[in-house]
């Protein structure tokens, strides 16, 4: 992003005098105005009293020119739009698309797949208070159909003895 340099100027009262300071200041400036205000007082060596005074009319300065510096930048990118022959239909279907695709990012599938569905359902019968008789009726099964099958593989052996 493009920055730029202000001068920030700064009068203060030191014992019935004027005095000024002025310091180049970026705009837009990211950093906390407290972080500016200490680097400030440091550098130019202000004395503790004037810290107060100081951070208000930095944050006041700050706020107008970074208010100012943004407003600039959108009438800029009004004017390109509306001096451009551009097609507001396309700007519009290429916003709408890019959006459709940002939000299908970040949502759930509409559509479930087979796998997702057994694995939900799976997932509920492990953690379902019924597994316990679910496994019980499963063993009684298996044991009935081994039965069933030996049963018939003595019959069929029976069979063929004959």
């Amino acid at each position: 992003m493009q920055c730029l340099d202000k001068t920030f100027t700064f009068t203060y009262d030191a014992g019935g005098i004027n005095e000024s300071i002025s310091v180049s200041v970026a705009i837009p400036n990211l950093a906390p105005v407290s972080e500016l205000v200490g680097r400030i007082m440091t550098t130019q060596k202000l004395p503790p009293y004037v810290e107060k005074g100081l951070h208000t009319q930095l944050d006041e300065f700050l706020n107008f020119e970074t208010n100012l510096f943004y407003d600039e930048r959108a009438d800029a990118a009004l004017h390109k739009l509306t001096d451009a022959n551009i097609v507001i239909e396309e700007v519009a279907d290429k916003w709408a698309g890019v959006y459709t695709q940002e939000h299908g990012a970040y949502t759930k599938p509409n559509s479930i797949t087979n796998e997702d569905l057994f694995a939900e359902v799976y997932h509920n019968l492990i953690h379902s208070p019924a597994l316990d008789t679910l496994l019980n009726l499963e063993h009684t099964y298996a044991v009935t159909v081994g039965d069933v099958i030996r049963e018939r593989d003595k019959a069929l052996s029976a069979l063929e003895d004959r």
